[in-house]
Protein backbone atom coordinates (compact mmCIF):
# COMPACT_ATOMS: atom_id res chain seq x y z
CA UNK A 1 0.00 0.00 0.00
CA UNK A 2 2.68 2.52 1.00
CA UNK A 3 4.79 1.63 -2.01
CA UNK A 4 1.85 2.17 -4.34
CA UNK A 5 1.11 5.54 -2.74
CA UNK A 6 4.74 6.59 -3.06
CA UNK A 7 4.98 5.62 -6.71
CA UNK A 8 1.69 7.34 -7.52
CA UNK A 9 2.78 10.60 -5.88
CA UNK A 10 6.05 10.72 -7.81
CA UNK A 11 4.51 9.63 -11.11
CA UNK A 12 1.58 12.03 -10.89
CA UNK A 13 3.94 14.97 -10.44
CA UNK A 14 6.60 13.91 -12.93
CA UNK A 15 4.15 13.14 -15.73
CA UNK A 16 2.24 16.39 -15.43
CA UNK A 17 4.43 19.18 -16.72
CA UNK A 18 1.66 21.72 -16.14
CA UNK A 19 1.71 20.85 -12.44
CA UNK A 20 5.49 21.26 -12.28
CA UNK A 21 5.16 24.63 -14.00
CA UNK A 22 2.45 25.67 -11.54
CA UNK A 23 4.63 24.69 -8.57
CA UNK A 24 7.53 26.71 -9.98
CA UNK A 25 5.23 29.71 -10.38
CA UNK A 26 3.78 29.43 -6.89
CA UNK A 27 7.19 29.08 -5.26
CA UNK A 28 8.56 32.01 -7.23
CA UNK A 29 5.59 34.28 -6.49
CA UNK A 30 4.79 33.17 -2.93
CA UNK A 31 6.60 36.20 -1.53
CA UNK A 32 4.32 38.61 -3.37
CA UNK A 33 1.20 36.43 -3.33
CA UNK A 34 1.20 34.33 -0.12
CA UNK A 35 -2.53 33.65 -0.48
CA UNK A 36 -1.85 31.83 -3.75
CA UNK A 37 0.59 29.49 -2.00
CA UNK A 38 -1.86 28.91 0.86
CA UNK A 39 -4.64 27.96 -1.55
CA UNK A 40 -2.33 25.50 -3.29
CA UNK A 41 -1.25 23.87 -0.01
CA UNK A 42 -4.84 23.68 1.26
CA UNK A 43 -6.09 21.95 -1.88
CA UNK A 44 -3.12 19.77 -2.83
CA UNK A 45 -0.75 19.02 0.05
CA UNK A 46 -3.16 19.07 2.99
CA UNK A 47 -5.65 16.44 1.69
CA UNK A 48 -2.81 14.06 0.86
CA UNK A 49 -1.18 14.60 4.25
CA UNK A 50 -4.48 13.90 6.00
CA UNK A 51 -4.94 10.72 3.98
CA UNK A 52 -1.46 9.51 4.91
CA UNK A 53 -1.96 10.46 8.56
CA UNK A 54 -5.20 8.46 8.69
CA UNK A 55 -3.45 5.48 7.14
CA UNK A 56 -0.60 5.54 9.66
CA UNK A 57 -2.98 6.09 12.59
CA UNK A 58 -5.07 3.10 11.47
CA UNK A 59 -2.04 0.77 11.59
CA UNK A 60 -0.86 0.54 15.22
CA UNK A 61 1.33 -2.42 14.29
CA UNK A 62 3.77 0.10 12.78
CA UNK A 63 4.36 1.50 16.31
CA UNK A 64 4.70 5.06 15.07
CA UNK A 65 4.95 7.64 17.87
CA UNK A 66 3.39 10.40 15.75
CA UNK A 67 1.37 9.52 12.60
CA UNK A 68 1.17 13.17 11.53
CA UNK A 69 4.94 13.64 11.62
CA UNK A 70 5.41 10.35 9.79
CA UNK A 71 3.01 11.51 7.08
CA UNK A 72 5.03 14.70 6.63
CA UNK A 73 8.30 12.77 6.48
CA UNK A 74 6.87 10.39 3.88
CA UNK A 75 5.38 13.09 1.64
CA UNK A 76 8.23 15.54 2.21
CA UNK A 77 10.81 12.99 1.08
CA UNK A 78 8.93 12.33 -2.15
CA UNK A 79 8.40 16.02 -2.89
CA UNK A 80 12.06 16.82 -2.24
CA UNK A 81 13.05 13.98 -4.55
CA UNK A 82 10.78 15.35 -7.29
CA UNK A 83 11.99 18.93 -6.89
CA UNK A 84 15.65 17.93 -7.06
CA UNK A 85 15.27 15.44 -9.89
CA UNK A 86 12.72 17.17 -12.09
CA UNK A 87 12.36 20.86 -11.25
CA UNK A 88 16.04 21.57 -10.59
CA UNK A 89 17.33 19.10 -13.22
CA UNK A 90 19.87 17.49 -10.87
CA UNK A 91 19.57 13.85 -11.91
CA UNK A 92 23.29 13.71 -12.71
CA UNK A 93 24.45 15.72 -9.70
CA UNK A 94 22.35 13.79 -7.15
CA UNK A 95 21.39 10.55 -8.91
CA UNK A 96 18.82 8.37 -7.16
CA UNK A 97 16.46 5.70 -8.47
CA UNK A 98 12.81 6.22 -7.60
CA UNK A 99 12.23 2.65 -6.43
CA UNK A 100 15.38 2.63 -4.33
CA UNK A 101 14.27 5.77 -2.51
CA UNK A 102 10.70 4.57 -1.93
CA UNK A 103 11.72 1.08 -0.78
CA UNK A 104 14.20 2.42 1.77
CA UNK A 105 11.75 5.08 2.95
CA UNK A 106 9.16 2.38 3.63
CA UNK A 107 11.77 0.24 5.39
CA UNK A 108 12.50 3.11 7.76
CA UNK A 109 8.82 3.63 8.55
CA UNK A 110 8.03 -0.07 9.03
CA UNK A 111 11.24 -0.91 10.89
CA UNK A 112 9.42 -1.48 14.21
CA UNK A 113 6.38 -3.17 12.73
CA UNK A 114 4.84 -5.92 14.86
CA UNK A 115 3.90 -9.11 12.98
CA UNK A 116 0.15 -9.34 12.49
CA UNK A 117 0.08 -12.76 14.15
CA UNK A 118 1.27 -11.24 17.42
CA UNK A 119 -1.42 -8.56 17.29
CA UNK A 120 -4.08 -11.15 16.56
CA UNK A 121 -2.92 -13.31 19.46
CA UNK A 122 -2.85 -10.34 21.83
CA UNK A 123 -6.46 -9.37 21.24
CA UNK A 124 -8.12 -12.63 20.25
CA UNK A 125 -9.41 -13.65 23.65
CA UNK A 126 -13.06 -13.27 22.75
CA UNK A 127 -12.81 -15.26 19.51
CA UNK A 128 -10.78 -18.22 20.72
CA UNK A 129 -12.70 -21.43 21.43
CA UNK A 130 -11.50 -23.96 23.99
CA UNK A 131 -11.56 -27.76 23.58
CA UNK A 132 -14.02 -28.13 26.47
CA UNK A 133 -16.80 -26.48 24.43
CA UNK A 134 -19.31 -29.02 23.09
CA UNK A 135 -20.86 -28.84 19.65
CA UNK A 136 -24.41 -29.61 18.61
CA UNK A 137 -25.46 -31.81 15.69
CA UNK A 138 -24.93 -28.96 13.22
CA UNK A 139 -21.35 -28.44 14.39
CA UNK A 140 -21.99 -25.15 16.22
CA UNK A 141 -20.75 -24.57 19.76
CA UNK A 142 -23.41 -25.12 22.39
CA UNK A 143 -24.14 -22.21 24.77
CA UNK A 144 -22.39 -22.47 28.12
CA UNK A 145 -25.22 -20.91 30.08
CA UNK A 146 -28.44 -22.33 28.69
CA UNK A 147 -30.64 -19.78 26.98
CA UNK A 148 -28.48 -16.82 28.05
CA UNK A 149 -26.22 -16.04 25.08
CA UNK A 150 -23.03 -14.06 25.38
CA UNK A 151 -22.99 -10.52 24.00
CA UNK A 152 -20.06 -8.57 22.61
CA UNK A 153 -18.74 -6.19 25.30
CA UNK A 154 -15.99 -3.61 25.47
CA UNK A 155 -13.81 -3.20 28.56
CA UNK A 156 -10.65 -1.26 29.37
CA UNK A 157 -7.75 -3.05 31.06
CA UNK A 158 -4.09 -2.31 31.60
CA UNK A 159 -1.57 -4.41 29.69
CA UNK A 160 -0.59 -6.10 32.95
CA UNK A 161 -4.17 -7.11 33.75
CA UNK A 162 -4.72 -8.33 30.18
CA UNK A 163 -1.61 -10.51 30.23
CA UNK A 164 -2.38 -11.85 33.72
CA UNK A 165 -5.86 -12.74 32.56
CA UNK A 166 -4.43 -14.55 29.54
CA UNK A 167 -2.04 -16.57 31.71
CA UNK A 168 -4.75 -17.48 34.18
CA UNK A 169 -7.11 -18.51 31.39
CA UNK A 170 -4.44 -20.58 29.64
CA UNK A 171 -3.64 -22.36 32.89
CA UNK A 172 -7.20 -23.69 32.98
CA UNK A 173 -7.56 -24.21 29.23
CA UNK A 174 -10.03 -21.33 28.94
CA UNK A 175 -10.32 -18.13 26.94
CA UNK A 176 -10.17 -14.69 28.52
CA UNK A 177 -13.91 -14.18 28.05
CA UNK A 178 -14.68 -17.54 29.69
CA UNK A 179 -12.39 -16.69 32.58
CA UNK A 180 -14.17 -13.38 33.16
CA UNK A 181 -17.54 -15.15 32.99
CA UNK A 182 -16.43 -17.71 35.57
CA UNK A 183 -14.89 -15.11 37.90
CA UNK A 184 -17.98 -12.91 37.93
CA UNK A 185 -20.41 -15.80 38.36
CA UNK A 186 -18.22 -17.38 41.09
CA UNK A 187 -20.86 -19.87 42.18
CA UNK A 188 -21.07 -21.64 38.82
CA UNK A 189 -17.51 -22.99 38.62
CA UNK A 190 -17.12 -26.57 37.56
CA UNK A 191 -14.51 -27.25 40.22
CA UNK A 192 -13.51 -25.68 43.51
CA UNK A 193 -9.99 -25.16 42.23
CA UNK A 194 -11.20 -22.93 39.42
CA UNK A 195 -13.43 -21.04 41.83
CA UNK A 196 -10.52 -20.36 44.17
CA UNK A 197 -8.32 -19.23 41.29
CA UNK A 198 -11.01 -16.77 40.23
CA UNK A 199 -11.36 -15.36 43.74
CA UNK A 200 -7.60 -15.07 44.15
CA UNK A 201 -7.37 -13.30 40.81
CA UNK A 202 -10.02 -10.76 41.85
CA UNK A 203 -8.21 -10.12 45.14
CA UNK A 204 -4.93 -9.73 43.28
CA UNK A 205 -6.39 -7.25 40.80
CA UNK A 206 -8.05 -5.19 43.53
CA UNK A 207 -4.81 -5.08 45.52
CA UNK A 208 -2.99 -3.60 42.50
CA UNK A 209 -5.26 -0.52 42.45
Amino acid sequence: MLRRIGINVVEQINHRQELLSLVRLIIGESGRFPLLAQVFISNVDKPLLELLMQYFAAHPELQLPDPEVTARIFLGTLIHFTIVQEMLHCQEILPMERDRLIDNLINLITNNQIPKTEITDQYSGTKQKTPRRKRNSSGKFQPDYGSEPKQLRSIRLTDTAWENLAQLAAKHNLTRSEMIEIITRQGSLEAEGRRQEGINFCIYMVSRN
